[in-house]
């Protein structure tokens, strides 16, 4: 994986964020008392919440960047237990993605590596409309 940045203008853009390689210490999710899985099913609340209001413009948001975004990007959470939360299996992901299938080549597909194993994907739908 290489860092990118996110478009959801383009129709071929993918990012992940894993819960494993958090990239800011003040919003890390690493705690002792909690799992990756209660984190990624909690994270996924929230945002759910975030979103609906932000598309049904309780927030008064329509019009602006953030609303966009809402309207052109689609969240998926990932791990490598099946159906917890609605969490999805890491197997998923190299079925639907594309870059990930030609970056491997080939190669043995990392189900349950650290980066998979608590990650979110953000993928553009701007193709699926």
């Amino acid at each position: 994986m290489i860092p990118e940045m996110f478009n959801y203008k383009d129709p071929d853009s993918t990012v992940y964020y894993s819960l494993s390689y958090p990239t800011t210490t003040q919003f890390s999710t690493r705690r002792t008392e909690s799992s990756k899985i209660k984190d990624l099913y909690l994270i996924k609340s929230l945002q759910e919440k975030y979103i609906t209001a932000i598309l049904e413009n309780d927030l008064n948001l329509s019009g602006t960047p953030m609303y966009e975004l809402m309207t052109g990007a689609d969240f998926n959470y990932y791990h490598t237990s099946k159906d917890h939360f609605g969490i999805r299996d890491t197997n998923e992901i190299f079925e639907e993605d594309k870059k990930l299938k030609t970056l491997l080549n080939g190669r043995e597909k990392p189900y349950s590596s650290p980066f998979l194993r608590g990650c979110i994907r953000i993928k553009s739908t701007i193709s699926d409309k």
